[in-house]
């Protein structure tokens, strides 16, 4: 039970901030503080959050939840999910009604009622498993936590619904259906993916040995175009490896992450984890859940991968995930790639070093290392490559030891693709590892990839790009950029209107012209 207390109306800034209130007696209280508020000096209780709505001004809209570790973790997490359900309810719907909504119509009806009733039971199974498990194993204290965020956001949402007199209904299966979406691939609901479009490029910047280490990160996501409403957001909770009582905080203090409305993890596959000493890192159960807990109770990569790696009676159900760890304390990377069946993590750091870049598209790059092979056993072992591998088991039990990151500029006025054309231009001419001129069109063409402009135009292809700038002692420059990639001189800006315009996107900007932006965070 919650109610809602709202403060006076000073001045419109479009930052709307809240908190919750949680009492034994009285149940959850939000209070909505409206706008104009001092961040920094916005009063806590269980949980407190602003949100920023510039979708149509940047692509990007805002979220920051902080959550207060004095309170049970379950109460910290039906907080944050409240605070992100009333924010951002809006969103959520059309988001909702863009992407599951008006797909599951007509001769679709009828396999969406299937995944909604396999949902609600894995829903139920791992609900289950987690209440029985969670007093023991953090695993699974950190996917309760999750199922607790997820129906505190539902019913932040149903309240801000009511509050709002708006008659529409989303099921409840299909809040999980948000959440859990990357795990749907094989249902075929969506638009027909692209193999070998987005992707994660590493560079080595410096030049010289004496010259402090400098690395470029650049992550593009490949989606569907009516995936386009987003959100940038920053989790900060004070969770607990159990559920006990004076139990020990979780090495993860904070998250950051690209995702969407209704998702409680990235779906990009793109975080930055903070530890507790503000160091930080770059970079049954369905996928969400498990990445999440592994960010959690990550203490360094052998243990991240690990969590990911638990089967608990589910399996990964897409062919290939891939994750590239960067640590720029020591500029050591990490390539794990989770195979339907195996789970493999490689110090890929030694190979950076040499090579100068590690390029990732969705291909396995394990499996196509002619120096790395996979024997009988499913053990990844190396030829000629003196770098530790691990082959990760299952059911095994990452200290993400980096610098805090900070944040300059808020907003570039370079464009997308120009952005990125300018970026693989310099790395190209001035770094000393330089590209193998053969693969540097291919890259180019992957990380700027846009069906719409395919001769058979579909309405899929990269719809962001996040270029970080890091040295060892965290982020020197960071910028994302909404929306498919564009340039004056290459590529007109995306238009619905131009291109799609049956196509749902209620919500969205019509054109996709937006420059890169540097979020500042109010909260450490």
């Amino acid at each position: 039970m919650f109610t809602r207390q709202m403060a006076v109306l000073v001045e419109n800034d479009g930052i709307y901030s809240a908190r919750v209130i949680y009492n034994r007696k009285s149940g959850y209280r939000v209070d909505f503080w409206g706008q104009n508020n001092d961040l920094a000096s916005l009063p806590m209780g269980s949980a407190r959050a602003y949100f920023k709505h510039r979708t149509h001004q940047t692509g990007w809209s805002i979220l920051e939840i902080e959550t207060s570790p004095s309170f049970p973790d379950e109460i910290q997490a039906y907080s944050a999910g409240l605070l992100e359900g009333s924010l951002t309810w809006l969103l959520i719907h059309l988001h909702w009604y863009n992407t599951i909504a008006t797909v599951c119509v007509e001769d679709r009806k009828a396999i969406c009622d299937v995944v909604r009733q396999q949902l609600r039971d894995n829903s139920e199974v791992a609900r289950g498993h987690a209440k029985l498990l969670g007093a023991e194993d953090p695993f699974w204290h950190m996917v309760r936590l999750f199922y607790a965020q997820l129906d505190g956001l539902k019913e932040g949402w149903n309240y801000e619904l009511t509050r709002n007199q708006q008659e529409v209904e989303i099921p409840d299966e299909d809040f999980i259906w948000l959440a859990m979406v990357s795990d749907l691939s094989n249902f075929g609901l969506d638009d027909p993916q692209h193999a070998g479009i987005g992707g994660i490029l590493l560079k080595n910047l410096t030049k010289q040995a004496d010259v402090e280490p400098l690395i470029a990160l650049v992550h593009n996501t490949a989606a569907p175009y009516r995936k386009m409403l987003r959100l940038l957001k920053k989790y900060t909770f004070g969770y607990h490896i159990n559920g006990e009582k004076n139990s020990e905080r979780v090495p993860t203090r904070s998250i950051v992450l690209s995702s969407y409305p209704g998702a409680l993890s990235s779906q990009d596959e793109y975080y930055g984890l903070y530890q507790e000493d503000t160091k930080n890192l770059m970079n049954i159960v369905m996928t969400a859940a498990k990445i999440m807990a592994a960010n959690w109770l990550a203490t360094d990569v052998n243990s991240w991968s690990r969590t990911i790696a638990r089967r608990d009676g589910s399996e990964n159900t897409r062919e290939l995930l891939q994750w590239v760890i960067l640590r720029p304390a020591d500029s050591s990377v990490w390539l794990v790639e989770q195979h339907p069946l195996m789970t493999h993590a490689i110090d890929y750091s030694k190979i950076f070093r040499e090579k100068g870049y590690l390029f990732c598209d969705g291909n396995s790059l394990l499996l196509n290392q002619e120096n790395i092979y996979i024997n009988k056993e499913s053990i990844v072992e190396t030829k000629n490559i003196p770098e530790q591998v691990i082959n990760i088991k299952d059911n095994e039990n990452i200290n993400l030891n980096d610098k805090k990151i900070e944040s300059n500029s808020e907003e570039s006025q370079v464009g997308h693709e120009e952005y990125l054309n300018l970026f693989f231009k310099s790395l190209n001419s001035s770094i000393h590892f330089k590209f193998i001129e053969k693969e540097l069109p291919s890259m180019i063409d992957t990380m700027t990839f846009r069906g719409d402009l395919e001769t058979t135009p579909t309405a899929i292809g990269v719809i962001d790009s996040k270029v970080m700038v890091l040295n060892d002692q965290g982020l020197v420059d960071f910028q994302a950029t909404s929306g498919p990639p564009w340039s004056a001189d290459q590529k007109s800006p995306f238009q619905w209107s131009n291109s799609f315009p049956t196509i749902s996107h209620i919500g969205q900007p019509d054109k996709f012209q937006f420059s890169s932006i540097n979020p500042h965070w109010a909260w450490n």
